[in-house]
């Protein structure tokens, strides 16, 4: 860290100085610095000739924005996934096909009261975490276009990064199983409905996550 703020220092008076840029990388490499570590200490600097080198905004970094946003992507991975889960039973009632071993039941009357259980506790889940999580993104929206210079927060971009991962890897796997079903004969309507709930909900998330992370980098 001590090395990195040295090198931050040093270009920051070597631009308050007058010294061009191609000089300073030249000096920063013989003197045995990255090519990488030297372009990433200029580019905290405008190319702007005005002295004292003017600084570019940097990413912001704050215990607020950890709660916020892990409190909000949170509240989406268990509204998706209560969302997600209410469906798949839901399918299973209207087609008749509960399975008794995984209702851990002996009777299917036993296992169908087991489903709808589920189903009253995932839709529970559904009527918690929806407010929450458009309540807390429609309060942080309203806060960024106040004050543009939150969205530079390091904290949303990571948790936001994390988000489209999770959300890819689910309708990757969602593809995959469609795609081994289809392989192995299994086209009931059922188990077609259930591929295609995964894929709009996680691909939705995936949409909503990619449009804020273009506009982070616009």
């Amino acid at each position: 860290m001590a090395n990195r703020e040295d090198l931050a220092e040093f270009v920051k008076e070597a631009l308050a100085a007058g010294h061009g840029r191609k000089a300073i990388e030249a000096e920063l490499d013989a003197a045995g610095w990255s090519g990488g570590e030297v372009r990433e200490a200029l580019a905290a600097y405008t190319d702007s000739t005005f002295r004292p080198p003017v600084p570019r905004p940097r990413r912001i970094v704050s215990a607020r924005d950890f709660l916020v946003y892990a409190l909000i992507f949170g509240s989406l991975l268990m509204f998706a996934f209560a969302l997600g889960g209410m469906i798949f039973i839901g399918i299973d009632l209207a087609f008749g096909n509960i399975d008794i071993d995984a209702y851990d039941t002996i009777t299917k009357a036993e296992a169908i009261e087991n489903a709808q259980r589920g189903m009253r506790e995932f839709f529970s889940a559904v009527i918690v975490a929806c407010p929450v999580y458009f309540w807390m993104s429609y309060r942080e929206l309203r806060r960024r276009r106040a004050d543009p210079g939150l969205a530079r927060s390091a904290i949303r971009k990571w948790l936001t990064s994390v988000a489209m991962l999770v959300a890819s890897g689910v309708l990757a796997g969602d593809l995959v199983a469609a795609i081994g079903g289809l392989l192995n004969g299994e086209t009931s309507a059922s188990f077609i409905l259930k591929c295609a709930t995964v894929a709009v909900i996680s691909g939705g998330v995936l949409l909503v996550y990619l449009r804020d992370f273009r506009n982070d980098d616009a």
